[in-house]
């Protein structure tokens, strides 16, 4: 029993040195190359903390764990900045649609669904929106009203159909929509309305005036620069329609070459007032004008290059009195400057309106010095009564008043402004228009009444004179009159 006891003592003993042994040797495979791992980690991860220096030659597993710690903390500022850069993303991405940096949407699709963008493979309308209140807004209030007006813009897409919007900068935003079906001139409806209920929140809940314009709809991506485009363009006539509307393309195509001729030729008769000095009558043609513009659906850079061009026939005017073109320009300061920048169609008729009347002014101002004239006061009447005598002429004219023609031509131009042969010209193109307006009257008739013995000599001077053939004319004056009957 003794012998047994002590030989299992023995054996315990054996045991515990087997198995010191045993871990002594573990030790020396296992934990050195942990030791050279963490040794080699603590190289490439700085410690966060100087004591962690001291901490990692002291304990090298327990520097393993924070060098463990720290890569979660990196990982989650990754993550962080992941999130933060999606915006950036979005934005980068929408304007590479926008400018047709990116066509097909099987490129794109992975990148959408990573920035959390919504949007269909086809169907896409653009618009382009512009954020304004009274007051002004400051460039800080700017972007974060732009913000909102994206947020709200998506909030209200997203419901029933996809879209996206970004800040464009300077109170711009795009935004994109996209439709799973229907055809184009639904989806485009469908846009409208979205916009309607967009315009409708920005101005309860931020007492904004936004305006956009809408492009058409398009199948494919590859067309969105298209309707991004045609957005612009209709964003543009927030001069003509007014801000806090939504302005769409379609209604605004096919007027514009057909009615800038019209009207370049309702400027006659201002230019006639201007002349006469005749301020009543120059107030309601300009304003006659502009509202013809407007109603006309005339696009904001015609109506400012149709302003332009008025004011250039007018200086016309100013220097044919003799008074310096080129001072009352420097009076004006930039005109054309002024022109272009204004918002909408009442700032330019305003700039139209004072610049005119201010040439009337001049105009008073110089005939005043000069004074009236005897001889021409007799001669204007006489004039008025006989322009319908074919042979009348200046001779004739001079030779009842028993005046030398080389002087009655002198005096008639500086007191009428005007040649003799065009002022006889123009009494009898007026006369004539008086008659056109009559619609079963000849054309060949209305020249002859007039003093024209040949009717073609008629048709050019007419033409040269409105701009318009005396049939062209009649039909213009005929519809006009049946349109202010219709309203």
């Amino acid at each position: 029993m003794e012998s047994t006891r002590s030989l299992m003592i023995a054996f315990a003993v054996g045991m515990v040195l087997f198995a010191l042994t045993v871990l002594f040797y573990v030790n020396r495979r296992t934990f050195k190359p942990l030791d050279r791992l963490v040794g080699k980690m603590s190289g490439a991860f700085k410690p966060v903390h100087p004591e962690h220096e001291s901490m990692r030659r002291v304990i090298g597993l327990g520097y393993l764990e924070t060098v463990f710690d720290q890569m979660f903390v990196d990982r989650e500022q990754l993550e962080k900045q992941v999130r933060d850069s999606k915006p950036v993303l979005k934005w980068r991405i929408i304007l590479d649609m926008l400018s047709g940096y990116r066509t097909e949407y099987a490129s794109v699709r992975h990148h959408l669904e990573f920035t959390g963008i919504r949007l269909f493979s086809e169907r896409f309308v653009v618009c382009t929106a512009e954020i304004g209140k009274e007051g002004g807004v400051s460039p800080k209030d700017e972007t974060l009203y732009t913000y909102a007006l994206c947020n709200v813009a998506e909030e209200l897409m997203n419901m029933e159909n996809s879209g996206a919007a970004v800040n464009l900068g300077a109170g711009f935003a795009a935004i994109v929509f996209s439709f799973a079906e229907g055809d184009m001139d639904q989806n485009h409806l469908r846009a409208l309305a979205v916009l309607d209920l967009v315009l409708d929140v920005m101005k309860r809940q931020f007492g904004l005036q936004v305006t956009i314009g809408v492009g058409r709809c398009y199948q494919d991506m590859k067309d969105i620069p298209l309707s991004y485009e045609e957005s612009q363009k209709a964003l543009q006539y927030k001069m003509v329609i007014g801000s806090h509307s939504v302005i769409s393309i379609e209604d605004l195509l096919g007027h514009d070459n057909q009615d800038y001729y019209r009207l370049i030729k309702m400027t006659d008769r201002i230019v006639e007032a201007l002349k006469q000095t005749e301020n009543g009558k120059l107030e309601g043609y300009i304003s006659e004008l502009f509202i013809e513009a407007v109603n006309g659906s005339l696009s904001p850079d015609l109506i400012r290059q149709l302003s332009y061009e008025l004011i250039m026939k007018s200086l016309q005017v100013v220097a044919s009195v003799g008074i310096n073109t080129e001072e009352t320009l420097e009076e004006m300061g930039n005109l054309h400057q002024r022109i272009i920048q204004c918002d909408n169609w009442q700032d330019a008729q305003r700039i139209v309106k004072t610049v005119l009347e201010g040439l009337a002014g001049k105009i008073e101002g110089k005939r005043s010095q000069r004074g009236s004239n005897k001889t021409i006061d007799r001669l204007l009447p006489y004039i008025q009564d006989h322009y319908r005598d074919s042979e009348f002429s200046l001779e004739l004219l001079s030779e009842k008043f028993q005046l030398n023609p080389t002087y009655a031509s002198k005096l008639f131009k500086e007191y009428t402004e005007k040649n003799f042969i065009d002022y006889l010209i123009e009494i009898r193109i007026n006369a004539s228009k008086e008659l056109l307006a009559v619609k079963n009257r000849k054309i060949n008739d209305i020249a002859e009444w007039v003093g024209y013995t040949n009717t073609r000599s008629y048709l050019r001077a007419f033409k040269k004179y409105t701009g318009m053939t005396p049939t062209e004319y009649r039909e213009w004056v005929l519809m006009s009159e049946a349109k202010s009957a219709s309203e």
